[in-house]
């Protein structure tokens, strides 16, 4: 019986699920402010009493490794590597993108090739390219201006690709300009990271040892607070 933790912390609603034998027994959602840090520790623990379950029992924990909000994706990572280094769980790292991209196959059962993105500040976009025949994306996900995102769309014309846009704007005048079918109200969740990782799990592609860094695509900038 395989029996997975999952936690998701890369957008404005912190999610965590338990995922055992292939099936959902446990999912939770909060929306997250300035108390991310201190709601979410008890919400995992409430969800391992809820379903009966040690941390020690465990045969993975699931997280969100990005890209996506800074302090949600660093919570979520100590978080996960906390449990892991106190249980000896192996860590199965789910980036965003590819959250989405396994949500887009689940909603467009037709659909060969998907084009996940979400926007990103500054005038940039993530984005990256999946098959549904290839373990690995065809595109690897990665930040670009918008000119830049526009000449690899051009290149792209043609496909049917259901597209993910996070807030509309450039991309997806862009987008809807070439064609491409939009697929809407989706966000990176914690029981899709569960469903990925137990695919993961059972080809053994998974991390053993504690994560370093969230996968941000681009620099992290700090600011002063005014």
């Amino acid at each position: 019986m395989q029996s997975i933790l999952s936690i998701e912390t890369s957008g404005r609603q912190f999610s965590v699920s338990i995922f055992r034998d292939n099936a959902e027994i446990y999912s939770a959602k909060v929306e997250m402010e300035q108390s991310q840090e201190a709601l979410a520790a008890p919400v995992i623990d409430l969800a391992m009493k809820a379903t009966n379950l040690n941390y020690s029992e465990l045969d993975a924990i699931a997280v969100g490794s990005g890209p996506g909000s800074y302090t949600g994706l660093r919570i979520g990572m100590a978080l996960a590597s906390g449990i892991s280094f106190g249980s000896g769980v192996p860590i199965v790292s789910i980036g965003t993108l590819e959250n989405l991209a396994f949500q887009i196959f689940e909603k467009c059962p037709s659909a060969q090739k998907v084009l996940p993105i979400i926007e990103a500040r500054k005038g940039e976009v993530f984005f990256g390219v999946w098959s549904r025949s290839a373990e690995k994306p065809e595109i690897e996900p990665v930040c670009v201006g918008i000119e830049e995102f526009k000449l690899a769309v051009d290149k792209m014309s043609g496909q049917d690709l259901p597209v993910f846009y996070w807030s509309g704007d450039a991309s997806r005048e862009i987008l809807a300009e070439a064609g491409f079918e939009q697929v809407i109200g989706l966000s990176p969740n914690s029981i899709s990271a569960a469903k990925i990782a137990a695919s993961k799990l059972a080809s053994g592609s998974f991390v053993q040892s504690v994560l370093d860094e969230p996968s941000y695509l681009k620099p992290v900038y700090i600011s002063s607070p005014k």
